[in-house]
């Protein structure tokens, strides 16, 4: 019974995936929306030995997202997710090793954009085969706190071209 609950489960896993993404562009004015949301607390991460390594403060990551998925025409897609991110750290201090960490930042919270994204996916060969072109291009709008050294996202700009 548990093979053929986990087999239903990941057909139907990748025929979502499959009618939402790949060369198949969507119908003119037909769309899909999907909101997300992940929770991360922690208080340690893999250092570059690959030993766990504790953080002299916990750390929560929240994040919502927005993900829109639109035909402008029946070969142009658009497509787009608007992600925002709260971060923060403990005031509780731990007494964690030092060899890491001479000195504790202040603890704090930042609210904001992480980086957004907007793409354009193009049908080239529509026939038995499909092919398509896009490119997603991800703003650098994410928000940075000094005193906490807090950030929403990425410190970068993205240009993701496709086939």
């Amino acid at each position: 019974m548990t093979r053929l609950i986990t087999l239903v489960l990941l057909v139907f896993t990748l025929v979502q995936s499959a009618s939402a993404g790949g060369p198949w562009p969507r119908k003119k004015n037909s769309g899909y929306a999907q909101l997300g949301f992940t929770y991360v607390g922690y208080s340690s991460f893999y250092n570059h030995e690959g030993k766990i390594t504790s953080l002299r403060r916990p750390v929560t990551d929240f994040t919502s997202q927005l993900y829109l998925d639109y035909g402008l025409t029946d070969r142009l897609t658009m497509t787009a997710n608007l992600p925002f991110k709260y971060v923060s750290t403990a005031d509780r201090i731990s007494s964690a090793d030092t060899t890491y960490f001479q000195d504790t930042i202040q603890s704090g919270s930042l609210f904001g954009l992480n980086n957004v994204m907007l793409g354009f996916k193009y049908n080239i060969i529509k026939k038995k085969v499909l092919f398509s072109a896009g490119l997603n291009v991800e703003a650098n709008v994410a928000k940075y706190d000094s005193i906490s050294a807090l950030r929403t996202g990425a410190n970068t700009w993205v240009f993701h071209p496709y086939l």
